[in-house]
């Protein structure tokens, strides 16, 4: 849903993710205003800090670092991340 929304973002005549973030994406539609991470951590979304081009979506604060690490997992192959990093219960997938 996020990266397809991020996709979206860049679709729409930009190109680049420069002011990209999580309530910018859903004042413009492309997410619903209430998103919720049923794990209980929270999602951001920015432009990556070296590469404009690229976007980073992060997901931190998940109580279990079990399922955390799960998600990560599973998000990382699902989306084919460019890449990815996990650290103290806060994971980052660049694209």
């Amino acid at each position: 849903l996020i990266y397809g929304a991020c996709q979206a973002w860049l679709g729409n005549g930009r190109t680049n993710y420069t002011g990209i973030s999580l309530t910018n994406l859903q004042n413009a539609g492309y997410l619903p205003s209430t998103l919720i991470n049923p794990w209980g951590g929270t999602y951001t979304v920015s432009a990556n800090a070296t590469n404009n081009i690229r976007v980073d979506i992060q997901t931190t604060q998940i109580p279990n670092q079990n399922i955390h690490n799960e998600i990560a997992s599973a998000l990382g192959s699902i989306l084919q991340a460019s890449s990815y990093t996990s650290s103290n219960k806060t994971s980052t997938f660049t694209f």
